[in-house]
C-alpha cells in the first residue's frame, strides 16, 4: 500500500456461502490464531457468516500489507473485537457485520472504524414506524418520515447508529443521534439491505475488489 493511501478506509463486503472448499480452509489454517478469530467474531449468526467474515477482514488485512499470521485479535470487557498490539507497531482499528447472506468487514490503518449491514426484509412498514418512533432521534424520525422510501431510509438510518456503536464499542446504538455527532458516514445499497460506515474525518472510503466474489458497492444513498 502506497503511503499517500494510509489515511484510507478499506471495506469489503462477500457473500456468505458454505466454507468447506480448500481455498478457505487453506488460508484459515494459514492464521496462527485461528480458533481466537472465530471465538472473536459475533457468535449470533451462523457459522458459515462468522468464517466469511473472518476471511474477508484477513483479506483486507493482507491487501494493507499486514502480517496476519502476526495478528492476534482479543475483545474489550464490552466485547468489542480488536488487533491486539504487541508494543512495536502501529495495529489498524477493524469492524466486521454480518447477516445470513453478505458480511462486511472495513480496516482503518489512521483512527477508529465501524460497519455495520442490515436487510430487514422481514420487517414491513407498520413495524419500522413503531420501531422508528421508539429508536430515532427528531431528526431522524422526521428524516424516516419524509423519506420517497421509508424502508430504505429506516435500514440507512439503522445502520448508521449501529455503526456509531460499532466505533466505539458500547453495544448501544439507541444511545446515538446520527444527526448530531462529528463522525462521517458513508451509507451503500447491498441488495435489499444497506451498508454503513462511519469515521473520523474527511477520509476516502476504498472498495477492495480483490478476489471476484467481493460486491461491487457503486450505488451510495
Amino acid at each position: 500500500m502506497k503511503r499517500s493511501d494510509m489515511s484510507d478506509i478499506l471495506l469489503a463486503v462477500d457473500k456468505v456461502r458454505p466454507v468447506g472448499h480448500s481455498e478457505l480452509e487453506r488460508r484459515l489454517k494459514a492464521c496462527a490464531q485461528n480458533a481466537e478469530y472465530l471465538g472473536c467474531i459475533s457468535s449470533g449468526v451462523n457459522a458459515d457468516a462468522r468464517k466469511i467474515a473472518l476471511l474477508t477482514l484477513l483479506e483486507l488485512a493482507e491487501f494493507a500489507g499486514l502480517d496476519t499470521s502476526a495478528l492476534a485479535l482479543a475483545r474489550t470487557d464490552k466485547g468489542k473485537p480488536y488487533f491486539a498490539s504487541d508494543g512495536n507497531d502501529a495495529v489498524p482499528e477493524f469492524s466486521v457485520s454480518h447477516t445470513d447472506k453478505f458480511v462486511a468487514a472495513a480496516i482503518s490503518l489512521q483512527g477508529g472504524v465501524g460497519v455495520d449491514i442490515e436487510l430487514g426484509g422481514s420487517f414491513d412498514e407498520d413495524r419500522l414506524c413503531k420501531m422508528a418512533k421508539r429508536f430515532f432521534s427528531d431528526g431522524e424520525l422526521t428524516d424516516f418520515e419524509s423519506a420517497a422510501d421509508r424502508r430504505r431510509e429506516f435500514l440507512k438510518i439503522w445502520t448508521r447508529k449501529e455503526a456509531v456503536s460499532k466505533y466505539f464499542g458500547t453495544g448501544e446504538p439507541y444511545a446515538y443521534d446520527t444527526r448530531d455527532t462529528t463522525l462521517n458516514f458513508v451509507s451503500f445499497k447491498v441488495g435489499e439491505g444497506v451498508l454503513s460506515l462511519c469515521f473520523e474525518g474527511d477520509r476516502a472510503v476504498r472498495i477492495v475488489e480483490g478476489s471476484k466474489k467481493f460486491i461491487d458497492l457503486e450505488n451510495r444513498i
